[in-house]
């Protein structure tokens, strides 16, 4: 590597021009500025905030599940869909926070997923195997279907992964 003190000798020497220095100069200088092709900015968590945030939807979210379960089989579910939507409509969508914005996700389809598991554990129905692969099946159908409207509002990038 050659020092400034090198490149002005180089110029006074007559080796090089004073606008080839210069032109090397801003060479190295946009060098040194220019970012790394795979250099990737993932920011999970940007803050303690983020962890507080994340701890308390949490909470919320257990609350919730516990009061459905005390109501009604399916109820809990369904609460925790509703509460993990509406604090994504804040957290994700405004704020952009993104490990709640994960856990909302897992919340919501998760959610989504628990209303008919838990109807269906509560009446404890006696079916055929095949008559149960079929709603499960179509559970994780619903559970798909929800990470795709989730996906359409909020843009999470691990939508995909949460939803296959």
């Amino acid at each position: 590597m050659y020092t400034e003190s090198d490149l002005q000798s180089a110029v006074a020497a007559g080796v090089l021009s004073h606008e080839a220095a210069e032109a090397l100069r801003a060479h190295a200088a946009g060098l040194r500025t220019a970012p790394v092709a795979d250099e990737e900015h993932f920011r999970l968590i940007t803050g303690f905030n983020d962890i507080f945030v994340t701890i308390a939807a949490v909470l919320l979210m257990v609350a919730c599940a516990g009061i459905g379960n005390a109501i009604a089989p399916g109820i809990a579910g369904l609460l925790v869909a509703a509460s993990a939507w509406l604090m994504a409509e804040f957290f994700t969508r405004q704020r952009r926070m993104a490990l709640p914005s994960i856990v909302l996700l897992l919340a919501f389809v998760g959610g989504v997923a628990a209303i008919p598991i838990n109807i269906l554990a509560e009446t404890n129905p006696h079916l055929p195997d095949r008559v149960e692969a079929l709603m499960g099946a179509g559970i994780g159908l619903g559970a798909a279907a929800a990470a795709w409207a989730h996906w359409r509002r909020f843009m999470v990038p691990i939508t995909v992964a949460a939803g296959t």
